[in-house]
């Protein structure tokens, strides 16, 4: 056996030693993932459908539209808030993370969805629980030289704002008469939300900035973390909180020096790394509690906002899979849209995976101590990550996996190979060595022999996590 192969072997040997092979699934009310991550949502689940990736509460709180954006799904539910129940589904031919309900001028109160690629904004009336279609805004005709995937939309008055990602655009489109004015942005953007005097918020991806616009006049930049995305508004518009999804951070944004005045970390432990991916929060009524939804933790950080100039963060709350979305109503009810549900599935009728997990929605009283404590604690019994790990390995020696940082190793390079959109029983189902099942496999040895011989004479990552 070569160097290359016989160090590999031995980081195999390392995994496999460390922590023996548990199949993922529900174990004593909790449900082991594949990735090694624990799920025990809090709360009620209800079914959703494929990624489920925004929401928005109407104006009296009795309807709560769900987005979906997945591959096998695009379309809006409109779920009761009382009952839970789905009174209704849209089909969409495409969307993308825009949706908001909003009043305006011309009578009534609408929904406004994201058309993603179809370049167009879809507005709805809503009529008792019933969501009426009414204009389609088309803001360029789709074409293969443009798919513009509209992203995050808001309306003030008869102003309808949507920001373009592929050409980093904010288009303003007057609900009176369809005139749309084009402004170019300094990057891509995200979300866009409105304050109460009017101004509008972006938050541009790729700049680590927010841009301010008074109508179509630029006012400014306002900084903030790596990759923002998501405005929350406090009620009286004071404040602005932006989450930045690759800081684990959310800046907090004086909206009328139009500064950032603090940043509150979201991660379980203050010095973990990059990862925990915020990307949506919500406000109670009261503006004195945050949520913030922590996609890649599986869980919401509860931030104290008593003292406005330190918020500080006082525990979590376990949620499902992924979640995209926090929201809090006036009757402090916590909704949670979780977008790959609450478990990992076998894939027996060879579907494409993109469309395989089926999303949920949490909802829930807002927590009080104790229950907060002891929801924290679940959050941390779920999570495998613990600091100790960016300082020393958990594994015995000799081996080639350096004990403490900075400590010298044989292993020069790992080469990780990916078979994307594909679940591990479909490729390598058939290979006796792992917890696989081989009526699963759909891309055996027969069809795959050089992934086949790579696993085989390398490392197979069955049961592996990060």
């Amino acid at each position: 056996m070569n160097r290359r192969k016989f160090t590999l072997a031995l980081l195999l040997f390392t995994l496999t030693a460390v922590a023996p092979a548990q199949l993922p699934g529900p174990l004593r009310e909790r449900m082991l993932l594949p990735n090694g991550w624990w799920l025990s949502p809090h709360g009620q689940q209800a079914a959703l459908d494929d990624f489920p990736v925004n929401a928005s509460l109407s104006a009296d709180q009795r309807h709560l539209a769900v987005l979906h954006s997945g591959q096998s799904s695009t379309e809006v539910w409109l779920i009761s808030t009382q009952t839970k129940s789905v009174q209704q589904r849209v089909k969409l031919k495409d969307a993308w993370y825009g949706i908001k309900f909003a009043g305006n001028a011309t009578g009534g109160e609408k929904l406004f969805v994201s058309g993603g690629n179809l370049n167009c904004v879809y507005s709805f009336a809503l009529q008792g629980d019933t969501l009426v279609p009414r204009d389609t805004f088309r803001l360029e005709t789709p074409s293969a030289k443009f798919l513009g995937a509209v992203a995050g939309i808001d309306a003030f008055e008869n102003t309808l704002a949507d920001v373009v990602r592929n050409d980093s655009t904010l288009r303003l489109i007057n609900l009176k008469n369809g005139f749309t004015v084009n402004i170019r942005l300094d990057a891509m953007p995200y979300a866009c939300a409105y304050l109460p005097d009017g101004r509008l918020l972006v938050s541009l991806w790729n700049a680590k900035s927010v841009s301010v616009f008074q109508g179509s006049h630029f006012k400014g930049n306002i900084p903030a973390g790596d990759h923002p995305t998501d405005i929350c508004v406090s009620p009286d518009g004071a404040t602005a909180y932006v989450t930045n999804s690759n800081e684990n951070t959310v800046t907090v944004i004086d909206t009328k020096a139009m500064k950032p005045t603090a940043t509150i970390v979201t991660s379980l432990y203050p010095d973990s790394p990059e990862g925990s991916t915020p990307n949506s929060s919500a406000l109670t009524s009261d503006g004195n509690t945050l949520f913030v939804a922590n996609a890649d933790n599986n869980s919401l950080t509860v931030v104290n906002l008593a003292n406005k100039a330190q918020p500080t963060p006082v525990g979590f709350i376990p949620v499902g899979w992924y979640p995209t979305k926090v929201l809090v109503a006036n009757n402090r009810t916590v909704f949670v849209l979780n977008g790959k549900g609450n478990r990992s599935l076998a894939n027996p009728h060879h579907e494409y995976i993109g469309g395989l997990l089926k999303g949920t929605l949490s909802y829930f009283p807002l927590p009080e101590a104790p229950l907060l404590d002891a929801l924290t604690k679940k959050v941390y019994e779920n999570t495998p990550y613990k600091p100790s790990h960016l300082k020393a390995a958990e594994v015995a020696a000799p081996n080639p996996i350096p004990q403490k940082v900075g400590d010298a190793s044989p292993i020069k390079h790992v080469f990780y190979i990916i078979k994307e959109n594909r679940t591990y029983d479909q490729v390598f189902g058939d290979l006796p060595q792992g917890n696989g099942d081989s009526s699963l496999a759909l891309f055996g040895e027969a069809i795959t022999p050089n992934h086949h011989k790579l696993a085989k004479e390398f490392v197979l990552f069955d049961n592996f996590s990060l």
